[in-house]
């Protein structure tokens, strides 16, 4: 009888180092796993895509809520990164660009002025 309960503890006890054990040889793969996929490149590469795409909501907000002036500082910001955007990314910011100012004309600034301001219309 007390043969088979040292039977049982030792089996217990064999299990349960193996299954330590495994876990620290799958840790320790997957440490080194992990160091291989972790390549600087690819990661500088994520980060800059990541900013890109930040950038392009960024300006598309703007433009989208009205906000011209901040519309501008952020398609300056965002053409340094604008080659990092897939391509239909990069034509709606192109499209932005040159539609904006039709929203905003130079006379705008005179609108809040209390006096009378002159200016040319274009039709």
């Amino acid at each position: 009888m007390w043969r088979s309960a040292i039977r049982r503890s030792l089996v217990t006890v064999t299990l349960g180092l193996c299954v330590f054990l495994s876990g620290a040889v799958w840790t320790a793969e997957s440490a080194k796993g992990s160091k291989k996929s972790a390549d600087p490149k690819a990661v500088a590469r994520d980060k800059a895509k990541k900013l890109a795409q930040e950038r392009y909501e960024k300006c598309l907000n703007c433009y989208l809520y009205g906000r011209f002036r901040e519309l501008g500082a952020e398609m300056k910001r965002a053409r340094s990164t604008m080659f990092n955007l897939p391509t239909s990314a990069r034509k709606d910011l192109d499209y932005i660009r040159k539609v904006a100012p039709e929203h905003r004309p130079k006379w705008w600034k005179s609108c809040k002025k209390s006096s009378n301001v002159s200016f040319k219309a274009r039709i």
